[in-house]
Protein backbone atom coordinates (compact mmCIF):
# COMPACT_ATOMS: atom_id res chain seq x y z
CA UNK A 1 0.00 0.00 0.00
CA UNK A 2 1.55 3.46 -1.10
CA UNK A 3 2.64 5.43 2.05
CA UNK A 4 0.65 8.41 1.37
CA UNK A 5 -2.48 6.56 1.46
CA UNK A 6 -1.65 4.67 4.82
CA UNK A 7 -1.13 8.26 6.33
CA UNK A 8 -4.91 8.99 5.03
CA UNK A 9 -5.81 6.22 7.01
CA UNK A 10 -4.28 6.97 9.91
CA UNK A 11 -5.49 10.61 10.12
CA UNK A 12 -8.78 9.25 9.51
CA UNK A 13 -8.74 7.75 12.81
CA UNK A 14 -6.92 10.70 14.81
CA UNK A 15 -9.61 13.02 13.55
CA UNK A 16 -13.04 10.93 15.02
CA UNK A 17 -13.81 13.34 18.07
CA UNK A 18 -14.16 16.01 15.41
CA UNK A 19 -17.64 14.88 13.89
CA UNK A 20 -21.06 15.74 14.70
CA UNK A 21 -22.60 12.81 14.19
CA UNK A 22 -23.30 10.14 16.64
CA UNK A 23 -20.93 7.66 15.06
CA UNK A 24 -16.88 7.83 14.16
CA UNK A 25 -15.88 8.58 10.01
CA UNK A 26 -15.67 6.22 7.83
CA UNK A 27 -14.19 6.99 4.51
CA UNK A 28 -11.55 4.75 2.34
CA UNK A 29 -9.62 5.78 -1.16
CA UNK A 30 -11.24 3.69 -3.61
CA UNK A 31 -9.28 5.19 -6.11
CA UNK A 32 -6.72 7.99 -6.63
CA UNK A 33 -8.47 11.84 -5.68
CA UNK A 34 -11.77 9.64 -5.19
CA UNK A 35 -13.36 8.38 -1.62
CA UNK A 36 -16.27 6.59 -0.35
CA UNK A 37 -17.62 7.01 2.86
CA UNK A 38 -21.00 7.84 4.93
CA UNK A 39 -22.15 10.80 6.27
CA UNK A 40 -20.15 11.14 9.64
CA UNK A 41 -17.11 11.66 7.10
CA UNK A 42 -18.83 14.22 4.79
CA UNK A 43 -19.78 16.49 7.85
CA UNK A 44 -16.43 16.59 9.23
CA UNK A 45 -14.79 19.66 8.05
CA UNK A 46 -11.27 18.59 9.43
CA UNK A 47 -11.54 15.47 7.75
CA UNK A 48 -12.30 16.72 4.55
CA UNK A 49 -9.87 19.28 4.66
CA UNK A 50 -7.24 17.28 5.84
CA UNK A 51 -8.00 15.05 2.83
CA UNK A 52 -8.22 18.01 0.28
CA UNK A 53 -11.67 17.11 -0.36
CA UNK A 54 -13.67 19.89 -2.51
CA UNK A 55 -16.29 17.61 -4.22
CA UNK A 56 -19.34 16.00 -2.22
CA UNK A 57 -21.62 13.60 -3.81
CA UNK A 58 -24.79 12.68 -1.40
CA UNK A 59 -27.07 10.05 -1.97
CA UNK A 60 -29.44 9.99 0.49
CA UNK A 61 -32.78 11.55 1.42
CA UNK A 62 -31.71 14.66 2.29
CA UNK A 63 -28.49 17.18 1.52
CA UNK A 64 -26.20 17.99 3.40
CA UNK A 65 -26.37 21.22 6.43
CA UNK A 66 -26.25 24.32 4.57
CA UNK A 67 -22.53 25.29 6.46
CA UNK A 68 -20.97 22.22 4.66
CA UNK A 69 -22.70 23.26 1.03
CA UNK A 70 -21.48 26.85 1.29
CA UNK A 71 -17.68 25.41 1.57
CA UNK A 72 -17.30 22.65 -0.92
CA UNK A 73 -19.01 21.98 -4.26
CA UNK A 74 -21.73 19.71 -3.61
CA UNK A 75 -24.31 17.58 -5.52
CA UNK A 76 -27.26 16.11 -3.83
CA UNK A 77 -29.04 13.04 -5.53
CA UNK A 78 -32.12 11.95 -3.42
CA UNK A 79 -31.53 8.05 -3.15
CA UNK A 80 -33.58 5.61 -0.74
CA UNK A 81 -31.84 2.43 0.10
CA UNK A 82 -34.94 0.33 -1.17
CA UNK A 83 -34.30 -2.70 -4.05
CA UNK A 84 -36.75 -0.78 -5.69
CA UNK A 85 -35.10 3.13 -5.76
CA UNK A 86 -33.94 3.99 -9.09
CA UNK A 87 -30.30 4.90 -9.07
CA UNK A 88 -29.73 3.80 -12.73
CA UNK A 89 -31.19 6.77 -14.09
CA UNK A 90 -28.88 8.81 -12.09
CA UNK A 91 -25.62 7.32 -13.06
CA UNK A 92 -25.33 9.93 -16.30
CA UNK A 93 -25.47 13.01 -13.58
CA UNK A 94 -23.48 11.61 -10.77
CA UNK A 95 -20.40 10.28 -12.89
CA UNK A 96 -19.95 13.19 -14.54
CA UNK A 97 -19.74 14.94 -11.11
CA UNK A 98 -16.83 12.92 -10.39
CA UNK A 99 -15.13 12.73 -13.80
CA UNK A 100 -15.52 16.43 -14.24
CA UNK A 101 -13.11 17.70 -10.66
CA UNK A 102 -9.93 19.05 -11.69
CA UNK A 103 -6.83 17.21 -10.29
CA UNK A 104 -6.99 19.50 -6.83
CA UNK A 105 -10.63 18.68 -5.65
CA UNK A 106 -10.47 15.21 -4.30
CA UNK A 107 -14.19 13.83 -4.03
CA UNK A 108 -16.19 12.00 -1.67
CA UNK A 109 -19.25 10.11 -2.61
CA UNK A 110 -20.97 9.11 0.50
CA UNK A 111 -24.35 8.03 1.72
CA UNK A 112 -25.65 7.53 5.43
CA UNK A 113 -22.97 4.56 6.08
CA UNK A 114 -21.63 4.17 2.52
CA UNK A 115 -22.41 0.50 2.01
CA UNK A 116 -25.16 0.55 -0.35
CA UNK A 117 -26.32 3.70 -2.57
CA UNK A 118 -22.74 5.42 -2.12
CA UNK A 119 -21.11 1.85 -2.95
CA UNK A 120 -23.50 1.53 -6.36
CA UNK A 121 -22.78 4.89 -7.98
CA UNK A 122 -18.80 4.54 -6.93
CA UNK A 123 -19.08 0.65 -8.49
CA UNK A 124 -20.92 2.25 -11.69
CA UNK A 125 -17.72 5.20 -11.91
CA UNK A 126 -14.96 2.35 -11.70
CA UNK A 127 -17.06 0.03 -13.99
CA UNK A 128 -17.72 2.91 -16.58
CA UNK A 129 -13.79 4.31 -16.10
CA UNK A 130 -11.91 0.41 -16.78
CA UNK A 131 -14.93 -0.95 -18.47
CA UNK A 132 -14.96 -3.92 -15.94
CA UNK A 133 -18.36 -6.28 -15.49
CA UNK A 134 -20.52 -6.07 -12.01
CA UNK A 135 -18.50 -8.43 -10.21
CA UNK A 136 -14.79 -7.39 -11.40
CA UNK A 137 -15.13 -3.84 -10.26
CA UNK A 138 -17.61 -4.54 -7.14
CA UNK A 139 -14.65 -6.70 -6.02
CA UNK A 140 -12.00 -3.70 -6.87
CA UNK A 141 -14.17 -1.46 -4.38
CA UNK A 142 -14.49 -4.22 -1.67
CA UNK A 143 -10.78 -4.56 -1.65
CA UNK A 144 -10.42 -0.77 -0.89
CA UNK A 145 -13.74 -0.62 1.69
CA UNK A 146 -14.94 -4.15 2.57
CA UNK A 147 -18.10 -2.64 4.16
CA UNK A 148 -19.77 -2.12 0.63
CA UNK A 149 -22.96 -4.16 0.23
CA UNK A 150 -25.01 -2.68 -2.64
CA UNK A 151 -28.65 -3.97 -2.25
CA UNK A 152 -30.17 -6.48 -5.23
CA UNK A 153 -31.89 -4.15 -7.02
CA UNK A 154 -28.83 -1.81 -7.20
CA UNK A 155 -26.87 -4.51 -8.29
CA UNK A 156 -29.41 -5.01 -11.11
CA UNK A 157 -29.36 -1.77 -12.42
CA UNK A 158 -25.27 -2.23 -12.62
CA UNK A 159 -25.73 -5.30 -14.53
CA UNK A 160 -27.77 -3.25 -16.87
CA UNK A 161 -25.76 -0.87 -16.74
CA UNK A 162 -22.86 -3.02 -17.76
CA UNK A 163 -25.49 -4.53 -20.58
CA UNK A 164 -25.19 -1.32 -22.45
CA UNK A 165 -21.76 -0.78 -22.39
CA UNK A 166 -21.43 1.27 -19.38
CA UNK A 167 -23.54 4.04 -20.66
CA UNK A 168 -27.03 4.87 -20.68
CA UNK A 169 -28.74 4.04 -23.83
CA UNK A 170 -32.06 5.15 -24.65
CA UNK A 171 -32.49 2.53 -27.75
CA UNK A 172 -32.10 -0.65 -25.37
CA UNK A 173 -34.90 -2.07 -25.01
CA UNK A 174 -34.35 -3.48 -20.95
CA UNK A 175 -33.30 0.25 -20.58
CA UNK A 176 -36.76 1.64 -21.69
CA UNK A 177 -38.45 -0.91 -19.96
CA UNK A 178 -37.01 0.03 -17.13
CA UNK A 179 -37.91 4.03 -16.85
CA UNK A 180 -41.52 2.72 -17.77
CA UNK A 181 -41.39 0.69 -14.91
CA UNK A 182 -39.70 3.24 -12.18
CA UNK A 183 -41.85 6.15 -13.45
CA UNK A 184 -45.17 3.32 -13.23
CA UNK A 185 -44.00 3.09 -9.45
CA UNK A 186 -44.16 6.93 -9.05
CA UNK A 187 -48.09 6.33 -10.24
CA UNK A 188 -49.38 3.55 -7.88
CA UNK A 189 -47.18 5.39 -4.90
CA UNK A 190 -48.84 8.83 -5.21
CA UNK A 191 -51.07 8.93 -8.03
CA UNK A 192 -49.40 12.19 -8.73
CA UNK A 193 -49.57 12.27 -12.48
CA UNK A 194 -48.33 15.70 -13.00
CA UNK A 195 -44.84 14.16 -11.93
CA UNK A 196 -44.54 11.84 -14.50
CA UNK A 197 -46.21 13.22 -17.56
CA UNK A 198 -42.58 15.17 -17.79
CA UNK A 199 -41.20 11.54 -17.69
CA UNK A 200 -43.75 10.25 -21.10
CA UNK A 201 -41.43 8.89 -23.93
CA UNK A 202 -41.04 11.35 -27.30
CA UNK A 203 -41.48 9.63 -30.40
CA UNK A 204 -40.18 11.59 -33.40
CA UNK A 205 -41.71 8.99 -36.28
CA UNK A 206 -39.12 9.23 -39.67
CA UNK A 207 -40.49 7.76 -43.16
CA UNK A 208 -37.15 5.32 -42.81
CA UNK A 209 -38.65 3.73 -39.84
CA UNK A 210 -41.57 1.47 -39.45
CA UNK A 211 -44.43 3.39 -38.13
CA UNK A 212 -48.22 2.56 -37.13
CA UNK A 213 -50.87 4.70 -38.24
CA UNK A 214 -54.94 5.33 -36.88
CA UNK A 215 -56.50 2.83 -39.08
CA UNK A 216 -59.51 4.73 -39.43
CA UNK A 217 -58.14 8.57 -40.27
CA UNK A 218 -54.65 7.18 -41.24
CA UNK A 219 -52.72 9.57 -39.16
CA UNK A 220 -49.52 8.74 -37.23
CA UNK A 221 -49.39 7.21 -33.81
CA UNK A 222 -45.91 5.98 -32.92
CA UNK A 223 -42.78 4.39 -34.79
CA UNK A 224 -41.11 0.95 -34.23
CA UNK A 225 -39.05 2.47 -31.52
CA UNK A 226 -41.79 2.71 -29.08
CA UNK A 227 -43.20 -1.43 -29.29
CA UNK A 228 -41.58 -4.05 -27.26
CA UNK A 229 -41.42 -6.84 -28.91
CA UNK A 230 -41.87 -9.96 -26.21
CA UNK A 231 -42.34 -13.64 -26.88
CA UNK A 232 -45.73 -15.40 -26.20
CA UNK A 233 -47.07 -15.34 -22.89
CA UNK A 234 -43.31 -14.07 -21.21
CA UNK A 235 -43.69 -11.38 -18.39
CA UNK A 236 -42.24 -8.43 -19.58
CA UNK A 237 -39.73 -6.75 -16.88
CA UNK A 238 -36.39 -5.24 -17.20
CA UNK A 239 -34.36 -7.74 -15.93
CA UNK A 240 -36.26 -10.23 -17.59
CA UNK A 241 -35.35 -10.76 -21.54
CA UNK A 242 -38.56 -10.25 -23.10
CA UNK A 243 -37.26 -12.05 -26.39
CA UNK A 244 -35.34 -15.39 -26.63
CA UNK A 245 -33.93 -16.95 -29.89
CA UNK A 246 -36.00 -19.31 -31.30
CA UNK A 247 -39.38 -18.87 -29.22
CA UNK A 248 -42.40 -17.38 -31.31
CA UNK A 249 -42.98 -13.62 -30.88
CA UNK A 250 -46.38 -12.27 -30.31
CA UNK A 251 -48.16 -11.18 -32.97
CA UNK A 252 -51.69 -10.29 -31.51
CA UNK A 253 -51.35 -7.04 -29.74
CA UNK A 254 -48.82 -4.40 -29.51
CA UNK A 255 -47.28 -3.71 -25.86
CA UNK A 256 -45.89 0.03 -26.15
CA UNK A 257 -44.67 2.69 -24.53
CA UNK A 258 -46.61 5.51 -23.01
CA UNK A 259 -46.38 8.77 -25.23
CA UNK A 260 -47.52 12.20 -24.94
CA UNK A 261 -50.51 12.32 -26.85
CA UNK A 262 -52.14 9.60 -24.36
CA UNK A 263 -54.29 12.42 -22.35
CA UNK A 264 -56.07 9.84 -20.60
CA UNK A 265 -52.92 8.05 -19.03
CA UNK A 266 -52.41 11.65 -17.17
CA UNK A 267 -55.75 11.21 -15.71
CA UNK A 268 -56.46 7.84 -14.32
CA UNK A 269 -54.87 4.75 -13.12
CA UNK A 270 -56.60 2.64 -16.19
CA UNK A 271 -58.99 3.24 -19.02
CA UNK A 272 -59.30 2.71 -22.67
CA UNK A 273 -56.97 4.50 -24.97
CA UNK A 274 -58.24 6.64 -27.33
CA UNK A 275 -56.52 7.94 -31.12
CA UNK A 276 -55.29 11.80 -30.62
CA UNK A 277 -57.05 12.84 -33.58
CA UNK A 278 -60.36 11.41 -34.36
CA UNK A 279 -60.63 9.98 -31.24
CA UNK A 280 -61.45 6.50 -32.15
CA UNK A 281 -60.46 3.78 -29.55
CA UNK A 282 -57.32 1.79 -30.19
CA UNK A 283 -56.44 0.48 -26.70
CA UNK A 284 -56.34 0.82 -23.31
CA UNK A 285 -53.85 0.88 -20.28
CA UNK A 286 -53.26 0.11 -16.95
CA UNK A 287 -50.37 1.37 -14.55
CA UNK A 288 -50.71 -1.53 -12.33
CA UNK A 289 -49.87 -3.46 -15.02
CA UNK A 290 -52.03 -6.44 -17.20
CA UNK A 291 -51.72 -8.85 -19.70
CA UNK A 292 -51.50 -9.14 -23.73
CA UNK A 293 -53.81 -11.11 -25.38
CA UNK A 294 -50.80 -13.98 -25.73
CA UNK A 295 -51.00 -14.30 -21.55
CA UNK A 296 -47.84 -11.65 -21.57
CA UNK A 297 -48.23 -9.82 -18.65
CA UNK A 298 -46.56 -6.15 -18.42
CA UNK A 299 -46.40 -3.74 -15.66
CA UNK A 300 -47.16 -1.09 -16.24
CA UNK A 301 -49.18 -1.52 -20.04
CA UNK A 302 -49.97 0.33 -22.68
CA UNK A 303 -51.49 -1.97 -24.96
CA UNK A 304 -52.67 -1.06 -28.67
CA UNK A 305 -55.22 -3.16 -30.60
CA UNK A 306 -53.73 -4.52 -34.17
CA UNK A 307 -56.79 -4.33 -35.66
CA UNK A 308 -56.84 -0.54 -34.94
CA UNK A 309 -53.65 0.18 -36.16
CA UNK A 310 -51.64 -0.72 -39.54
CA UNK A 311 -48.23 -1.23 -40.06
CA UNK A 312 -46.50 1.15 -42.21
CA UNK A 313 -43.61 0.13 -43.97
CA UNK A 314 -40.18 2.43 -43.80
CA UNK A 315 -39.51 3.77 -47.11
CA UNK A 316 -35.99 3.73 -48.76
CA UNK A 317 -36.12 7.22 -49.56
CA UNK A 318 -37.22 10.18 -47.48
CA UNK A 319 -38.20 11.54 -50.47
CA UNK A 320 -40.28 9.00 -51.62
Amino acid sequence: MPKSKMDESSLIFRTRAYTPIEFSPSINLIEENVYLGDLAAATNETLLDSLGIRRILTLDIKPLPASIRERYICLFIFALDQEDADLLTHFDEALQFIMTANPIEKVLVHCYFGVSRSATIMTAYIMHKHHLSVDEALEFVKAQRKLVFPNAGFIAQLHLFCLMNWQLDENNLQYRLYKLYTTAKQVQKDKQFAVVVSTFFTDEITPSQFHFKCKKCRKPLFSEMSVFPHDVGKTLHWNINACSIGNPICNQGLLIRPLPWMQEAKEATAGKLNCPHCGAKIGSFDWNGSKCPCGARMEPIFYISVEKVDEVPPKLNSNQ
